[in-house]
């Protein structure tokens, strides 16, 4: 096929025409750019010459006709038409028409679209019609530029989605220099710029475009424009980490290939729900062609369990896993509801090439919210519900799994067991699949117990299948439950006693997983880790974290169904009781001077730990376990559970919404116990977590209620808690000078207890609420006060709370070059004790006394200094509270 080339020098098939006359070439230009259509002959001319007509323009035009003619291939005509010309070709085969076909066909993909566009525009070899001067093609060129701009910023928005910022930054600064006054073309520089960490540049090339816009134009900056500034002023929503969140590749995965082309076919496309039975190989298809395609993916890969049909918990509610999933695109400040929380989402992931499992879902009320609201974000559901709802609403695209084929199940099990073992009996091998009937977590399970007895023939186990009469109505796969059976049944029958006890145990344990010293404490067997890998070994249990077990949510519902020892209930105290003394000595390491309780005897080994840093990360690693233990703990165990927790889930104000719950709960228990010890720590503790979420009405109502408790039990330890939490309550509510007279009660009685720690933070108390009321002298004098007192007993956490009181005071008298010195001394004890929040009050006011000063770039440093250090919190006040001052800084400085 013959190829003309316009977009450039005007060549055929790469060869410039046999006649190089201006007008001939011209003449040409103007017939493919409309090719197989007719051109009238007034056109021509008007092309050719405009208002400079030669003597005879038809004469000439005619002339110019005959020699292109000549200069054609035979394949290419020129034909005459009535009233002008027309030239005869495949469109295909002009580079300009190519060029047009090419940007009005690239798919919505980013992948497809950057190929495509990139292949659209190497087209382009120069300007179009390069030489040619005649007046109908200087008036195209404009036109055919714009086209070009448009689909190399088409181009552009592609490759920004998928995080290819390095490679483009090249080459928008000098576009942007061809095209000053594009804002399109300006966004993607913008945006390009703050991607690759130049956010000064950023700021500084829009601040150019305003002025050029308003001194040339007389506009400002779009909306658009204006928006994505605003965005970088914000600073990002995210760490610069991607999240990496997919659990690891699924072992011998090799079925399904039309279930992973489909798949593949989805991308780009909306959501796409995988349902089908328990055990059926949802998941496992899901990670397998996540792992296979994660290059699609450049902004990251999020998974949440939703424990939709998980024996152990319940279903995780919506507002949780949004919290979850903002948590890891590194989000730092999460509103309260799921509406607004669900809408953060949306915005945190719009721009973004993620994504996102859904796993174990539990119908459709739970995934709606979670889904994003563009198409750049793709989804994969998994459920044994079909999700009809999410179908209807968003048109996700259903992708039920049946069980496995008979060859596909043949290639697992020789998967797992070798290709001669299966050669060597095909009448058992044949038999032990329509047992399996397909379903892969059962041709695992069967693997996994012969493999357990190399010496056996696979006859063996099919002779335990098929003479189990009792397991024959189990086979109706109506029940994918009772289908599972079969194939458990036997390899539960096969275990040693204790390891069939230790199966029993581990099913019937609440929390998604165990780590190895749970399950000591549950079996009352310190060698249990033996028990462990041998049901590993057969498929009823996973180590799926170094340490840390659990069983797919069939097999537990086996276990629980079939396999309860005798000794359940013992052994389940004997774990609880573990779980909380561990708790209760973590506490202690957390927060040493927090007033203890009596637990109830301890009877079995808790763990010690060697720091601080250790107790934390132990309750990291358990606290969905211990959560799910007070669940089902008795009353007593269940509010201790709930004192034992405090101390870290305020370390950061980390899992907030999991800590009010645990503590509602707990405060059920005691209520139900009517005991006064319990209602008091638990309405405290109540009172104390409201105030740090701002629900101030609340946590009054409960620190009142703790009050009454503890001067009916004459517990002055505890009455000076609620009173110094009272008086804070107080002040955040507007009432500084209540706050202060609570305080100064509070004072009164720690006096009389003879503890300096508690005596220190009274002082500091009162020093804060003097300074909220305005009473700057008993402010210092209590705060130097208890700065004193502090340093002599060496209660490092005291000293920085009354250092960052003095800077208060002594800023608002207006010595600030002592505020400051005050300040940055409880900013660094604060990082020192990793106390981030109470840090980042102590730099916020720094960053309020630099102000003052009028060292206004310094403050603004401080304020971004602060930000970053509240990442954990969930009440969003402080954390929008330090945006705006950065925002007023920054349009300040401009």
């Amino acid at each position: 096929m013959t190829r003309f080339r316009l977009l450039g020098e005007v060549t055929i098939d790469g060869r410039p025409l046999a006649t190089s006359h201006a007008s001939v070439l011209t003449v040409l230009s103007v017939l493919l750019i409309n090719v197989n259509r007719v051109v009238r002959t007034e056109q021509l001319v008007d092309d050719l010459w405009g208002e400079r007509l030669p003597a005879k323009p038809r004469d000439a035009l005619y002339s110019y006709l005959s020699r292109l003619r000549a200069a054609l291939p035979p394949d290419i005509s020129v034909r005459q038409r009535s009233g002008g010309y027309v030239l005869q070709a495949d469109p295909g085969s002009v580079d300009l028409h190519r060029f047009r076909a090419l940007v009005a066909t690239a798919r919505a993909d980013d992948q497809d679209r950057v190929a495509t566009l990139t292949e659209a525009l190497a087209l382009w070899t120069g300007e179009p019609f390069t030489g040619l001067t005649a007046p109908g093609l200087e008036a195209t060129r404009p036109a055919l530029a714009a086209e070009h701009l448009a689909a190399r910023l088409d181009l552009h928005d592609a490759q920004l989605r998928l995080g290819r910022h390095a490679e483009l930054l090249p080459l928008l600064h000098p576009l942007a220099e061809e095209h000053p006054h594009d804002e399109r073309l300006a966004r993607q520089l913008l945006l390009t710029l703050t991607a690759c960490g130049r956010q000064h540049d950023a700021l500084c090339h829009y601040h150019s475009l305003r002025e050029r816009l308003a001194d040339e134009l007389g506009v400002d900056p779009s909306p658009e424009t204006r928006q994505v500034y605003q965005r970088i002023l914000d600073g990002p929503p995210t760490t610069s980490a991607v999240p990496r969140e997919l659990p690891a590749r699924p072992g011998h995965f090799s079925a399904r290939a039309a279930d992973l082309a489909a798949l593949t076919d989805a991308t780009g496309e909306g959501p796409v729900v995988i349902s089908g039975p328990g055990g059926v190989g949802k998941t496992a298809l899901a990670l397998s062609w996540a792992h296979d395609h994660l290059d699609l993916f450049p902004d990251g890969q999020l998974h949440l369990d939703l424990l939709g049909f998980t024996p152990s918990g319940e279903p995780v509610p919506a507002a949780d896993a949004l919290q979850r999933m903002l948590a890891g695109l590194g989000v730092t400040s999460v509103p309260d509801g799921v509406d607004a929380r669900a809408a953060l989402f949306r915005s945190t992931v719009a721009d973004r090439r993620m994504l996102l499992v859904l796993d174990n879902a539990a119908d459709s009320a739970q995934v709606t919210p979670l889904l994003p609201g563009t198409a750049s974000c793709s989804v994969l559901i998994t459920s044994r519900d079909r999700l009809y709802g999410v179908i209807t609403a968003v048109g996700a695209r259903a992708l039920p799994l049946t069980t496995l084929s008979a060859e596909d199940s043949r290639l697992l099990l020789a998967e797992r067991l070798g290709t001669a073992r299966l050669d060597a009996e095909p009448v058992a091998v044949d038999e032990l699949l329509t047992w399996c009937a397909g379903l892969p977590l059962a041709l695992s399970a069967v693997a996994g117990h012969a493999r357990m007895r190399p010496g056996f023939g696979l006859a063996v186990l099919a002779d335990e299948l098929r003479d189990e009469s009792d397991r024959l109505q189990a086979m109706d796969f109506d029940d994918p439950v009772a289908s599972l059976t079969v194939v458990l049944s036997s390899s539960y029958r096969a275990l040693e006693p204790d390891h069939a006890r230790t199966f029993g145990l581990l099913a019937a344990a609440p929390g998604p997983d165990i780590s190895l010293e749970c399950a000591k404490a549950l079996t009352g067997n310190p060698r249990v880790r033996g028990d462990l890998r041998t049901l590993e070994r057969v498929s009823l249990a996973e180590e799926h974290l170094p340490g840390r077990w659990r069983m797919h949510d069939l097999v537990r519902l086996y276990g629980q169904a079939n396999a309860a020892p005798p000794d359940l209930s013992e052994s389940l105290n004997r774990l609880t009781n573990h779980v909380l003394h561990t708790a209760a000595a973590a506490d202690r390491l957390i927060l040493s001077s927090r007033r203890p309780i009596t637990l109830t005897p301890c009877f079995t080994v808790p763990l010690a730990f060697e720091d601080r840093a250790a107790a934390v990360a132990w309750f990291d690693a358990e606290h969905r376990t211990v959560l799910a233990l007070q669940r089902v703990a008795d009353d007593t165990t269940s509010w201790q559970l709930a004192w034992a927790l405090d101390s870290y889930h305020q370390l950061g104000r980390r899992h907030m919404d999991d800590f009010v719950a645990a503590l509602r709960h707990g405060l059920a228990a005691a209520q139900r116990l009517n005991d006064p010890t319990a209602l008091l720590v638990l309405h405290l503790l109540l009172g104390k977590q409201r105030l740090n979420v701002n629900a101030f009405a609340e946590g009054e109502r409960h620190l009142r209620a703790a009050l009454v408790f503890a001067e009916a039990q004459n517990d002055r330890w505890r009455r000076v808690a609620a009173l110094i939490t009272l008086s804070h309550v107080l002040q955040q509510q507007g009432d500084p000078l209540a706050g202060l007279e609570v305080a100064l009660d509070a004072l009164t009685l720690t006096r009389s207890l003879g503890s300096p720690a508690w005596e220190a933070e009274a002082i500091t108390t009162v020093g804060l609420h003097a300074t909220k009321a305005g009473k700057f002298d008993v402010a210092e004098e209590h705060c130097r006060e208890a700065l004193t007192t502090s340093m002599a007993l060496g209660d490092r956490e005291a000293e920085a709370m009354s250092r960052a009181t003095l800077g208060s005071v002594l800023h608002a008298t207006g010595r600030h070059a002592e505020a400051l010195s005050s300040l940055g001394a409880a900013a660094a004890l604060f990082s020192e004790l990793g106390s981030r929040f109470q840090e980042a009050l102590a730099v916020e006011q720094i960053g309020d006394t630099l102000l003052a000063l009028g060292r206004t770039a310094e403050a603004g440093e401080a304020y971004r200094r602060a930000l970053p250090l509240v990442e954990q919190r969930q009440d969003s006040s402080l954390a929008s509270r330090l945006r705006l001052k950065i925002g007023a800084r920054s349009a300040q400085d401009r």
